[in-house]
């Protein structure tokens, strides 16, 4: 039982990890290649309203 509690525990650790990595990549391509870069969903959309 202890054994299940110490991987439930260490695979939400990772998640959280994998989302705050996640979160730091899309506010460095925010930085470097401008705001809004990141979300590329929207990219293509303001491509045609222009």
């Amino acid at each position: 039982e202890l054994e299940l509690q110490e991987r439930y525990t260490r695979e939400a650790e990772e998640e959280l990890q994998l989302s705050k990595i996640t979160a730091g990549i899309s506010q460095i391509l925010d930085r470097v290649a401008g705001p809004g870069s990141s979300s590329k969903v929207k990219d293509p959309i303001e491509q045609l309203e222009v």
